[in-house]
């Protein structure tokens, strides 16, 4: 989110809260695989690895974990916001 001052700065936090609160209530085993792929960096493969899980699994469980949290998301912020988020 593009910061304009203290109001930029304040919805960006807010809106990482929310993000973070979301994931925090996916299913484990989609909160798991989206974490390890997108915030830990992971490739499909290793997460089947750690996971002892095919990779159609994992690709299917980001994939469903991606799909449920856009729709959280825009319950909760709508696409205005978001659409800012993404196109920082």
């Amino acid at each position: 989110m593009a910061a304009d001052g203290p109001d930029g700065d304040a919805r960006s936090r807010s809106l990482q809260t929310t993000i973070q609160e979301e994931v925090g209530r996916l299913p484990d085993e989609y909160r798991a695989a989206l974490t390890l792929y997108h915030f830990s960096g992971f490739s499909y493969e290793e997460i089947a690895r750690l996971q002892h899980k095919p990779m159609g699994t994992v690709k299917a469980n980001i994939h469903r974990a991606r799909a449920a949290l856009k729709s959280r998301l825009l319950e909760r912020v709508g696409w205005d916001t978001l659409k800012e988020a993404i196109w920082q």
